[in-house]
């Protein structure tokens, strides 16, 4: 078999045609395989990224919402200026439910803080330990914040006892603090115009 110039023409010309292919169709299809590829994968990142997100937004929503439950909670706890006399009713039911007898509360002066108030009440109350003792359990145990912090008890002896008291009464003097939503700004700006 000769191997002329045509040959070699031929076999150049059979050779060119694969290559110019590779550059011509195959290799732009390939980068536009390859671009379609990060492309894709770019949107994959983006979905992933997208739906930690919007967990973060479920999440976020739930906590939004127990915050709100947590501040209606206060707000139960916390009454406003018109519920502090609610709450020295149920005080008051309190103390009678319990055999106690109230002899006087007096009010003192409204304590300020930057988000409520303190209303000290000066209450003197009368009767057996046992209702004591259970008045100030269930008093701990009410939905509304309160403390006591002052309490002193004496016993009660007048002489003999008579039929309406025994010999186990007790008198305590104590200080009941409500706390309450003042309900209007003008409290907090003198309470802070008073504390810079």
């Amino acid at each position: 078999m000769r191997f002329g110039l045509r040959e070699l023409v031929f076999t150049a010309l059979l050779l060119a045609v694969p290559v110019a292919s590779w550059f011509v169709v195959f290799q732009p299809r390939q980068e536009q395989i390859d671009a379609a590829r990060r492309e894709v994968e770019t949107k994959r990142n983006t979905l992933t990224r997208l739906a930690a997100v919007t967990a973060r937004v479920d999440d976020l929503r739930a906590r939004i919402e127990e915050g709100r439950e947590a501040l209606e909670r206060l707000e139960r706890k916390i009454p406003d200026r018109d519920g502090v006399d609610a709450i020295l009713q149920q005080i008051t039911e309190l103390a009678m439910a319990n055999q106690l007898v109230v002899r006087s509360v007096k009010g003192e002066r409204s304590i300020s803080a930057p988000l409520h108030m303190e209303l000290p009440l000066r209450m003197v109350i009368e009767g057996e330990f046992e209702g004591l003792y259970r008045f100030l359990s269930e008093l701990e145990s009410l939905e509304r914040i309160t403390r006591v912090h002052h309490l002193q008890v004496t016993r009660v002896v007048e002489g003999r006892a008579t039929r309406q008291e025994t010999l186990g009464s007790l008198k305590a003097d104590l200080v009941l603090s409500i706390f309450f939503d003042p309900g209007d700004d003008s409290s907090r700006m003198e309470h802070d115009r008073a504390n810079p």
